[in-house]
């Protein structure tokens, strides 16, 4: 009978993913809780001929198309390639144009309920205005002063 236990440890003690930096050259580096550092991927980029023949797939996705040219891939840094930066923020990838046609379009709802508003608010003026006008003069005589508005028209 075979029995297996180790007396001695020959290895690092297990740790917990703790951060990861990524290098100029793509090179993503992970930092574990025992201390220790691993170096688990290397980041590609991509270049094409025409940028602006890219095609937009949505969420800030593009794809090649015949006027884009097939993209060059390889490590940041290398074949004309820009470098990476950690911890860098990107100034925007907005699509501004849509965001710009949705400002329009929330603009001229906004515009039409306005003027909704207002045409109700002309409308209720106007129609206060003229049951003031019909009202009957309670101030002239022979109209009896406990006489209701209401009940008194069509009286002569």
């Amino acid at each position: 009978m075979v029995s297996a236990g180790a007396t001695t440890q020959n290895g690092y003690a297990s740790g917990q993913c703790q951060s990861f930096t990524i290098g100029s050259d793509g090179t993503v580096t992970v930092t574990y809780s025992n201390g220790q550092q691993q170096n688990a991927g290397q980041l590609a980029l991509a270049s094409v001929a025409n940028v602006q023949g890219l095609s937009l797939l949505g969420e800030g996705d593009y794809a090649t198309t015949l006027a884009s040219g097939a993209a060059v891939t390889g490590p940041s840094g290398t074949s004309g390639l820009a470098t990476m930066q950690d911890g860098a923020l990107e100034a925007s990838n907005v699509n501004i144009s849509a965001e710009f046609s949705d400002l329009i379009v929330a603009q001229r709802a906004f515009e039409a309920n306005a003027k909704s508003v207002t045409a109700f608010d002309t409308v209720t003026q106007d129609t206060i205005n003229m049951v003031h006008k019909s009202a009957p003069d309670r101030s002239s005589s022979g109209w009896p002063s406990g006489c209701p508005v209401i009940s008194c028209f069509g009286r002569t």
